[in-house]
């Protein structure tokens, strides 16, 4: 069962950068941030999508094992 759960992993892990691949490439306009304290420098769309997935799926995980630890 467990080498099932590895392959089942990394064929989501590469499906995931599959995707963020095909989605960069799609969407090259670069745009500023604004954070209402600072405005970082112009950066492709993609730039800022994946960061922000990427954001929120770290900040979930530290959350959630927070609360399985409680």
């Amino acid at each position: 069962m467990r080498p099932l759960k590895r392959v089942f992993a990394l064929l989501i892990l590469i499906s995931v950068a599959v995707f963020g691949v095909f989605f960069a490439i799609q969407n090259t306009d670069p745009a500023p941030l604004d954070l209402l304290i600072i405005q970082l420098p112009e950066q492709p769309v993609a730039l800022w999508v994946l960061l922000a997935f990427a954001a929120g799926g770290i900040i979930g995980m530290v959350l959630s094992l927070s609360l399985i630890h409680i």
